[in-house]
């Protein structure tokens, strides 16, 4: 009877503990509840606000995250914690968000987020997120001077997008691939990749494919010195462009006409299709655009022997590129200002912006670059010996 007692006392004094336990337990799993929730819900405005990003990358795409959108998407992504990212997001939005900073030049992020997005799509098998990811991968590694890395990529991705019979990735590995060879300066090669890419637009009626493949091929014929083909692909590519309402790449293929026309000495109407250019690009906010043409508006400056002006577009376009931070652009750039002071016969001043434009590709490991770089150097010297 005293033991029974003793018992219900002790029940009773560890009653409190016992409640105090269960309402913390509840407690834990209202919070863990909360948080999942509060995570869906994080997720689902993510989702929304990158959804205009497409998948599949090519170098011509617009784009259509602003800056003010990207620091949400960022703010966003930030509110869950890095660890949890992989298993929470799917493999698409992982994709877009790798492409988002594709978008403003942050490559390592960009190529972070895809190589995530690979690692789930192998694991599950998943062949058409498996090219996706190898294709934007390749160009990313592209744009990193990683060039032998995105061919390797590239050629993956064509042959699993072949497989799978999905022909819209295959044009756009092709033409990325066609992008590779041509850095590389293998210009017959590349010219075959962006054939083959256009040949598969036109069979699936891709406009915008067509129209891209079109400007690749202007572009490898100017570079070949095949004007006249140049500006036959490039006016075309614009027809398509103007049709649909792409205004990227009417800039583009305003600028490729530009360029072919300073090419031809015709400098007044290269001027007028590069200003043009430009004009869009502002337009539509694509920053490393209007940079690219600054450049090539102060080349046709350079040629005229106005050296002021030269300098002021080249100016304008380095101070672009450094806010962007695309680092091969901001080394051209500085050799361009280099070349400049070479032709004022300012040998130190040229000298000092060619050093500048070197250690950019040095630390930035863009080999591929410096023999461009050093051949200004040399025209530079070689025309200082003559004077």
């Amino acid at each position: 009877m005293e033991l029974a007692f003793r018992e219900q006392i002790l029940l009773f004094l560890a009653l409190p503990v016992l409640i105090g336990g269960l309402i913390a337990l509840i407690l834990y799993r209202l919070s863990k509840k909360h948080q999942t929730q509060e995570t869906d819900r994080l997720i689902e405005t993510l989702k929304k606000e990158i959804k205009p990003v497409p998948i599949v990358l090519v170098p011509e795409l617009q784009p259509v995250i602003t800056e003010e959108k990207r620091q949400r998407i960022v703010s966003l992504v930030q509110s869950i914690s890095k660890q949890k990212l992989i298993e929470l997001f799917d493999i698409e939005l992982l994709i877009r968000l790798g492409n988002t900073e594709y978008e403003f030049s942050n490559y390592s992020e960009a190529l972070n987020y895809c190589n995530m997005a690979l690692k789930k799509a192998r694991i599950t098998s998943n062949k058409w997120a498996i090219a996706a990811c190898l294709n934007n991968i390749g160009l990313l590694e592209f744009h990193m001077d990683k060039l032998d890395l995105a061919e390797k990529n590239l050629i993956e991705a064509q042959h699993i997008s072949k497989e799978i019979k999905d022909r819209n990735i295959e044009a756009s590995t092709l033409g990325n691939i066609g992008l590779v060879y041509k850095h590389k300066g293998d210009l017959r090669g590349a010219l075959k990749q962006y054939k083959e890419s256009l040949s598969i637009c036109r069979k699936i009626g891709n406009r915008h494919g067509e129209a891209i493949g079109l400007f690749n091929i202007g572009r490898v014929y100017k570079n070949m010195g095949n004007l006249k083909k140049a500006l036959e692909h490039y006016e075309d590519a614009l027809n398509i462009d103007q049709e649909i309402g792409y205004r990227k790449g009417e800039a583009d293929n305003l600028g490729g006409i530009g360029n072919v026309y300073s090419d031809m000495r015709d400098l007044k109407r290269a001027l007028k299709y590069l200003e043009e250019a430009v004009a869009i690009y502002r337009e539509i906010g694509h920053k490393r655009g209007e940079a690219y043409d600054l450049g090539n508006i102060g080349i046709v400056y350079m040629t005229k022997g106005n050296l002021k002006k030269a300098l002021k577009h080249f100016e304008k376009a380095l101070n672009i590129h450094q806010e962007i931070e695309y680092k091969k652009g901001e080394a051209a750039d500085l050799a361009k200002i280099g070349i400049v002071y070479g032709i004022k016969g300012k040998k130190e001043e040229a000298q000092k912006y060619f050093n500048e434009a070197l250690k950019i590709l040095e630390d930035y490991n863009l080999i591929h670059e410096k023999d461009v770089i050093l051949g200004a150097v040399k025209l530079v010297e070689n025309g200082h010996n003559k004077k």
